[in-house]
């Protein structure tokens, strides 16, 4: 089957088998946004689905889905392969990656049939997943908005293919009778970016098969909490982490790519403590991609830097944000709130070792109207700038759902101890 273009719907029989697989139906669903540009494949042949954007600088957002009917399938080895990981575009940055809208998209749909039709549809996000999504496309199976967001990883951002092994039993309703729609494609995203997903191989069990997983959304996206410590000992602010009390404190890790669902390759963690007079954070920036940080931009948030969000009162309005690039560079920022408009005068210090960079501050609590007290709680977040080139990250220790970091009700809590 051709891929097919245009804003339109069409789902032909199939009924036959193809390598062990019983193909029932084919199906596309594309839609033109900016400038047309959308396509879809649905292959049976191949055991091929997929869609997106074709090469054009001008063609933007729409969609385009393929899918196949199947039955009597559980276990599918697939192959992933997509140009989404090094797309270009006219707008040369990555916003297109992250979910814009709530209908961004990069992944595959399953829809589940049982004795009383198409049931339950699942989203298996491959790196563009938003968990607010409502859109009922592709328009076949259930013909409704996914009932579940599983999040499969980064995988369209960590090369041009993958192979990976799913088990559908894992997220199927009670009474699946064996028989779904597997649909492929990509959604509102710019242009030169689309995905194929082929079928290479089903068992009827998971047993010797390396299973990917994948984490239920809600799990990424539930809000976190950090342990502030006491340190009998305040760190010396030079940009260095060879302080006691950072070795004897537990990290804020396993920092999220803002808006999507995986991980940077270059590591991040956060720490946080308080003596009677100070509050203390220390940043650790794994960076062994570039020889040098990015410190030309002219906007501090454009270029290698770190970015904390402090909310005292815990009120999840009003905070401050603070910024240190990797030269020791700081600006600061009054977000949200009742129009205070406050200046702390704080320490901070950057420094670099071999394969990373690392940032110490040092905030009196004289300066932040607050001293607290054991069992205290403020919210905040840790953030991480890693600009282009080679990519164009923004990480965050508290997940965040879209592209915006100025999202305080979403922020994690830090507990003082």
């Amino acid at each position: 089957m051709l891929p097919r273009t245009g804003p339109q719907l069409a789902v032909t029989e199939v009924g036959r088998t193809v390598d062990g697989i019983e193909v029932l139906s084919a199906g596309t669903d594309t839609h033109d946004g900016y400038n047309g540009g959308q396509f879809a494949l649905a292959d049976p042949e191949t055991l091929s689905l997929g869609g997106g954007n074709v090469d054009s600088p001008r063609t933007r957002y729409g969609y385009g889905y393929g899918g196949l009917e199947v039955r009597g399938v559980r276990v599918l080895r697939l192959r992933v392969t997509n140009t989404i990981h090094d797309a270009w575009c006219y707008m040369r940055n990555t916003i297109s990656h992250k979910p814009e809208y709530t209908t961004t998209f990069a992944g595959m749909m399953v829809d589940y049939h049982t004795a009383e039709g198409y049931t339950r549809r699942v989203a298996l996000g491959m790196g563009v997943l938003n968990p607010k999504r409502t859109s009922n496309r592709p328009v076949w199976g259930t013909k409704a908005a996914p009932d579940d967001f599983i999040a499969l990883g980064d995988i369209v951002f960590e090369g041009p293919e993958r192979e990976i092994a799913i088990d559908l039993a894992r997220w199927a309703p009670e009474g699946w009778d064996g028989q779904c729609w597997l649909s492929a494609g990509t959604e509102n995203l710019a242009a030169a970016r689309r995905m194929t997903v082929q079928i290479l191989g089903a068992a009827d069990s998971p047993e010797g098969i390396e299973i990917t997983e994948g984490t239920p959304v809600g799990d990424l996206y539930a809000m976190r909490t950090y342990t502030v410590r006491r340190v009998p000992e305040p760190p010396v602010i030079d940009g260095k982490l060879d302080d006691a009390a950072w070795k004897q404190l537990g990290p804020a890790g396993d920092f999220l790519l803002l808006g999507r669902v995986g991980q940077s390759k270059q590591a991040t963690r956060a720490w946080a403590a308080w003596d009677d007079t100070t509050f203390y954070i220390a940043f650790d920036c794994v960076e062994t991609e570039k020889d040098q940080l990015n410190l030309a931009a002219k906007k501090i948030w454009n270029q290698d830097a770190v970015d904390m969000a402090i909310d005292v009162d815990a009120d999840r309005d009003y905070f401050h944000q603070i910024i240190i690039n990797g030269r020791g560079d700081t600006e600061q920022f009054n977000q949200g709130g009742d129009g205070r408009r406050e200046t702390w005068q704080y320490s901070c210090a950057a420094g670099s070792y071999d394969g990373g960079w690392a940032v110490e501050v040092a905030i009196p609590f004289a300066q932040m109207g607050v001293t607290p007290r054991r069992g205290m709680k403020w919210t905040g977040n840790f953030v991480r700038y890693r600009p282009y080139p080679p990519v164009d990250e923004m990480l965050t220790w508290s997940p965040l759902p879209g592209d915006n970091l100025i999202v305080p009700e979403k922020f994690g809590e830090w507990v003082f101890d």
